[in-house]
């Protein structure tokens, strides 16, 4: 599978895309909404109180290196995904409207919580802002070309598995995914690429630290 690089800052779908990604043991609602942490007023006689919370962002966007556009990529996962509908018996709680159509497939890079005007900042605050985030995916295409030399991105989608699941009980799985084997070199360029982004995106305040590692996974 080959790969140009058009790598994109998308907003999310705003239906929520119904029902998508929800398969069984799936929590409807799960990320929604902003945890303030807020406690009892008056804490308990002897228990020690906690700060609140910071509440956590809203997420807008996210940074992303689409694959869908790619013909022969597109064939392969709609008769794969053809075949898990087509199984007998059928896979519980697997029906179309939760699988992702192959021309969205894309690796995420990053998530963002960005404003939709500009703000008005004191002290050189950066403004997170879509155009924001666009000036920085400008000053990467140079950086990108430079480490990938005159090659193109070619990226092995050998590996597959499933998020962890709650209480890991596979029974609960409800997002699968595919992606390249992390021994592989095509794997090793591709963490190189998105590394670099998601730096940049992070040097520029631009993302929101979900404090775990960049995986290389398609959905």
């Amino acid at each position: 599978m080959e790969s140009t690089l058009p790598v994109t800052a998308h907003a999310p779908n705003p239906s929520g895309g119904r029902g998508r990604g929800r398969g069984r043991g799936g929590r409807r609602g799960r990320g929604r909404g902003v945890q303030t942490g807020e406690g009892p007023e008056h804490p308990p006689s002897g228990s020690s109180s906690r700060p609140p919370r910071a509440p956590k962002p809203p997420l807008t966007h996210f940074i992303a290196l689409p694959i869908g556009h790619h013909a022969r990529l597109r064939e392969t996962m709609q008769t794969f995904a053809n075949g898990l509908l087509a199984s007998t018996p059928p896979i519980p709680g697997l029906d179309r409207t939760i699988i992702v159509p192959p021309r969205r497939l894309h690796f995420t890079l990053g998530v963002m919580s960005l404003d939709k005007e500009a703000p008005a900042t004191a002290g050189g605050t950066p403004q997170r802002t879509l155009e924001a985030a666009k000036r920085v995916l400008d000053e990467l295409k140079p950086k990108i070309a430079q480490v990938l030399g005159q090659e193109k991105l070619r990226v092995k989608l050998d590996s597959m598995d499933i998020m962890k699941p709650e209480r890991r009980d596979p029974e609960r799985a409800n997002v699968m995914w595919i992606g390249p084997s992390p021994d592989g070199e095509s794997a090793r360029r591709l963490k190189t690429v998105a590394d670099l982004i998601a730096k940049a995106f992070a040097d520029a305040g631009l993302v929101v630290d979900e404090k775990r590692p960049l995986k290389a996974r398609c959905f």
